[in-house]
């Protein structure tokens, strides 16, 4: 069985008449015992029967490791007395020790028999002697009376040097008389074991960043630990500057240790932590591992090979993105100015080292005139351009501006697309390293706008039209630009059409340009002179309309134009007037009837028609005529196709009419006329006052 600190082997003896129960040696154990200095024992018990002797004749120990042996003779309590007859001299015992050492027991050494009372005991003390090894003893120590009698071996160590055996005692033995044989009792033991461990708190380190260790020193043994522990530093990186190291029952050398502690570490158990602080130095490059080794030492532990513990960890790595855009409408000939900024989108990392931002596959429809951005030195005109400033982490360059010109001759719509990279800076992250930007040329939209002078439009009139294409995008126009006559009207007959850098087809075109038409502007314009044909009705609309096309544009939605006018109408009005008299019943009464054209241009054309309406009742009609007028008598109406020209007046009619009996005196008699024809007609009223 075991004990903590004592070791138990139990020898029993049979008494006289009875075989031995152990006529042999018998090895007993091995018994662990704590590695540490401390106190460990083994009993062995000689039992006796009967009165009848039994004999303790030697005792010899050998030992690997320092310590201190008591020899003590026993007579456990509730045994009784019982006889002790000491060795002849001084009670010898052999004690090989390391290295040779012999060690002999001394004191409380009796030289004659006598009584142990009960629960009594005598103890032999060890101490070095020389280098002489004293005799075994032939007769040690003698029992006699019933019971149990103990020989207890009890060793004091002050700390083992090895795993594995650490002491063997034999106890050579007799009873009555009779040699009985031998018991070994053999000891072994378990030092502690330590280890260490070191780990770093989660974070990103970079340049600047706080490092913080925790090291803990463990004991993977059974055994305690025992005398000073030692946690070493063993090359602190260069990459760090340590600050601080603590830890509670240590005392640290600072910043970094060594760090000693008194404090037991538990078997199967664990020291307090240490905490170890520390910076990353300035300059450590990016995705570099730093690796500290901690070693612990000491605790009276005896197993090296594991006392070592190693913590890597990288800095961070920046992560550059690049981004690329533009402002403005761009055409042959105008200018683009591009904003290219670098970017990091590293949590943690900035950028280290030169950073390089390159066009990759300049476009051809450009041509770079600059590029520049501050801190960035670049090859002109359009790169690349290099930087050594830090791009922060999650955070951008300072940008850079490539200005460029659209080349002449680029096609309107036009895609242009631009590449820019960025490269170094410490990044390894190469899939997000480009950016694209494009840009469409713009495209020209021509409108087309059509007028006519002023005037008045007749048949045989001229007719005057400005034709003018404009321009309502940003781009200018490109190429050919065709403006044609789209169905000209059958009321007109063209007479000629041109304009400054126009080609035309005579006399109404289509006519053509390459002159440019400038972005939001116009062309030269056209003119259009035709001519109203004869015959066209008065009041008549001539709708005129021309297309634009060409130049570049792709909106077709509105290139037409449509210009309208209308020929004049005559404007007839009538006048009728009666012949001075006076005029009572029976009176001849004389009307004088003229027809007026008050259109400034044109004529009357067709039948003209006048008419009495309504002939007055107080009135009777005679007879009616005039030149080139067709009447119905006495009153008409009259008709007429004689043309009255523009502000013109046509044949007077007469109409003679008498003023019947029996109409009162004061009467006033109206006479009303019309005339009709050619879209307008007039009412006179002539009063006839009676007298």
């Amino acid at each position: 069985m075991r004990r903590i600190g004592t070791v138990l082997a139990v020898l029993a003896i049979t008494a006289a008449g009875c075989s031995l129960a152990a006529a042999a040696t018998v090895t007993v154990g091995p018994y662990t015992v704590p590695a540490q200095a401390g106190t460990f024992s083994a009993n062995v018990n000689v039992q006796q029967f009967n009165q009848s002797l039994g004999t303790l004749t030697g005792i010899h120990i050998s030992s690997t490791a320092n310590f201190v042996v008591n020899f003590t003779i026993q007579n456990p309590a509730g045994n009784g007395p019982a006889v002790y007859s000491g060795a002849n001299g001084a009670g010898a015992v052999d004690v090989t020790g390391p290295a040779g050492l012999d060690i002999f027991l001394t004191g409380n050494t009796p030289n004659q028999a006598g009584n142990l009372a009960d629960g009594q005991s005598i103890t032999y003390n060890s101490q070095p002697a020389s280098d002489t090894e004293t005799a075994d003893p032939t007769d040690f120590g003698d029992f006699s009376g019933d019971g149990t009698h103990t020989v207890q071996l009890t060793f004091t160590s002050d700390g083992f040097g090895a795993t594995g055996a650490c002491c063997t005692a034999n106890l050579q033995y007799s009873a009555n008389g009779t040699s009985g044989g031998s018991v070994t009792v053999t000891y072994t033991y378990t030092p502690p074991d330590l280890t260490i461990s070191k780990t770093h708190a989660a974070g990103t380190f970079a340049p600047g960043s706080t490092v913080t260790y925790t090291i803990t020193p463990n004991n993977i043994s059974s055994a305690s630990s025992a005398g000073t522990v030692t946690v070493t530093e063993t090359g602190f990186p260069a990459q760090l500057t340590a600050t601080s190291i603590s830890g509670a029952g240590w005392t640290c050398t600072q910043p970094k240790g060594p760090c000693t502690s008194n404090a037991v570490i538990p078997g199967n158990g664990s020291g307090t932590p240490i905490t170890l602080v520390a910076t990353v130095n300035a300059g450590v490059a990016p995705n570099t591992t730093i690796t500290n080794t901690v070693t612990v030492g000491g605790g009276n532990e005896v197993n090296l090979a594991n006392d070592t513990a190693t913590d890597s960890l990288t800095t961070p790595i920046p992560d550059l993105t690049i981004s690329k855009t533009h402002a403005g409408t761009f055409f042959p000939g105008s200018a683009v100015t591009f904003t290219i900024t670098a970017n990091n989108i590293a949590p943690a990392a900035p950028s280290f080292g030169m950073v390089t931002v390159t066009e990759t596959g300049f476009p051809a429809q450009l041509t770079a005139t600059s590029i520049s951005g501050a801190g960035w030195t670049c090859t002109q005109p359009q790169g690349p351009c290099t930087s050594n400033a830090v791009i922060a982490a999650s955070g951008s360059g300072t940008p850079l501006t490539l200005v460029a010109t659209v080349n002449a001759g680029v096609t309107p719509g036009t895609t242009i697309t631009n590449t820019v990279t960025v490269g170094g800076g410490g990044e390894t992250n190469l899939a997000n390293d480009t950016a694209t930007d494009s840009l469409i040329t713009a495209i020209p939209d021509l409108t087309i706008s059509k007028t006519h002078a002023a005037g008045t439009f007749v048949p045989g009139s001229t007719v005057t039209f400005t034709i003018t294409p404009n321009n309502i995008a940003a781009a200018p126009s490109t190429g050919t630009v065709s403006v044609t006559e789209t169905g000209f009207p059958a009321q007109l007959t063209a007479a000629s059409i041109g304009g400054a850098g126009w080609t035309c087809t005579q006399p109404q075109g289509p006519c053509t340009s390459n002159a440019v038409i400038p972005g939001n502007g116009s062309g030269t314009s056209l003119t259009l002179v035709a001519t109203v044909n004869a015959g066209v009705t008065p009041g008549t609309t001539i709708t005129n309309t021309v297309t634009v096309g060409g130049g570049g544009e792709t909106n077709l939605a509105n290139d037409t134009a449509t210009d309208s006018l209308t020929t004049q109408v005559p404007d007839l009005t009538i006048s009728k007037t009666h012949a001075a008299g006076t005029f009572n019943p029976g009176s001849t009464v004389t009307y004088t009837i003229t027809p007026h054209n008050i259109a400034t241009a044109a004529s009357t054309s067709g039948s003209i028609t006048m008419t009495e309406t309504p002939f007055p009742a107080q009135l009777t009609a005679t007879s009616i005529s005039g030149a080139g007028w067709a009447c119905t008598q006495p009153q008409g109406p009259c008709t007429t196709n004689a043309v009255i020209g523009p502000a013109g007046s046509g044949n007077p009619i007469t109409l003679v009419a008498t003023i019947n009996a029996g109409v009162a005196a004061a009467t006033t008699i109206t006479n009303n006329v019309t005339i009709g024809g050619d879209r307008r007609r007039t009412l006179p009223t002539i009063p006839l006052p009676m007298r």
